[in-house]
Formats: structure tokens, C-alpha cells, sequence
């Protein structure tokens, strides 16, 4: 892989954590308009305070769905460079190949195995990489905002969802171990 390939996996790396943060800020915004609603139906402030807030959350969601799209851009392209290079390291290993090892129905079975899973296991390994680094960066900004609301919802929150990770780590493992049963019945 060449450097420019590095640096748009770099740069889907950044606009993931670009959304994860863009969560907490989005989150943030809302609550200052509405603390900013709830004074001005009071008459403490006027309504360009209000306006602020609200054109302040439009251009978070703005920076978020281009954030969104630069990252689909990004992930095809990627995907592209991931299936090109592949491609070719194969087609390097087997350039000096006979004619009569082709005929080799394990060896030709192999290599298509090799073309066809390959680039999908990379790709699905990158894939959840950056949606874990979102994910978790999402995580980090929810919890401060929660945080600084209130310490006691933040003990709730994580108290009620530990219950909730084991629920999904047994769908997760059965769904692994239906995958494992239907592959080898075929």
C-alpha cells in the first residue's frame, strides 16, 4: 500500500472521530437552546439568543452530514484501494503458476476463495474499527455532558446498561455460533 492510501485511512479515522464528537456537541447545543427556551418563555432573554442556539445546532447537524458523507466517500474508496491491491498480490503469486496447476481444482478453489473473502475480512475489520473509535468517542462526550448535569443519572445509566451488554454479547455469540453451524452444514 502507498502513502496516499495511508492517508485517506488516516482521514476516515479523523472524520469518525470528527462524528463522535459532533454527537456531544449536537447534545450540548440542544440543551443550552433548550435551558435558552425555557428563559426567553420567561422574558429574561430575547429571541437572538435563542436564534443562536438554534443556527449553532443547524450547522452542527450541517458539519455532521458532511462528516458523513466524507467518510462514505472515504470507506468506498478505501474498499477500492483494499480490492485493487489484493487483486494484484495475488495475480503477483500467481503469475508464475503452469498452466497445469490451474487445473488443480483445490488450488484454482483457493484463489477464489482468496479474491472473493480476503478484501471483505479487511474491510469488515476496518469498519468496525472506525465505528468503535466513533462509538467510543461518542461515549466519552455523552458521559461528560451527563456528567456535569448530574453524577447520580451517570451511576443509573451505567448501573442499568451493564445488564444490557451481557443481553448483547449472548445475541452477538449465538448469531457466531448459527453462522459456524450453517457453514459447516454446507
Amino acid at each position: 500500500m502507498c502513502i496516499r492510501d495511508r492517508t485517506y485511512i488516516a482521514a476516515l479515522l479523523i472524520c469518525n472521530i470528527l462524528s463522535g464528537i459532533l454527537t456531544s456537541i449536537e447534545l450540548l447545543l440542544s440543551q443550552n437552546f433548550l435551558n435558552s427556551l425555557t428563559v426567553f418563555l420567561s422574558g429574561y432573554i430575547t429571541i437572538e439568543t435563542l436564534l443562536f442556539w438554534l443556527i449553532s445546532i443547524f450547522l452542527a447537524s450541517v458539519a455532521m452530514s458532511g462528516c458523513t458523507y466524507v467518510s462514505s466517500c472515504l470507506n468506498s474508496l478505501v474498499s477500492d484501494k483494499f480490492n485493487l491491491y489484493i487483486t494484484n498480490r495475488i495475480l503477483e503469486k500467481t503469475t508464475f503458476f503452469s498452466m497445469k496447476e490451474y487445473d488443480n481444482v483445490d488450488l484454482y478453489n483457493k484463489i477464489h476463495l482468496a479474491l472473493e473473502e480476503t478484501p471483505n475480512r479487511c474491510l469488515t475489520l476496518l469498519t468496525t474499527l472506525f465505528s468503535t473509535v466513533r462509538l467510543t468517542t461518542q461515549l466519552i462526550g455523552i458521559t461528560i455532558l451527563i456528567a456535569n448535569y448530574n453524577v447520580l443519572i451517570l451511576l443509573v445509566c451505567i448501573v442499568t446498561s451493564i445488564p444490557m451488554l451481557r443481553l448483547s454479547n449472548r445475541a452477538v455469540s449465538y448469531t457466531h455460533l448459527r453462522a459456524h453451524e450453517t457453514r459447516s452444514n454446507l
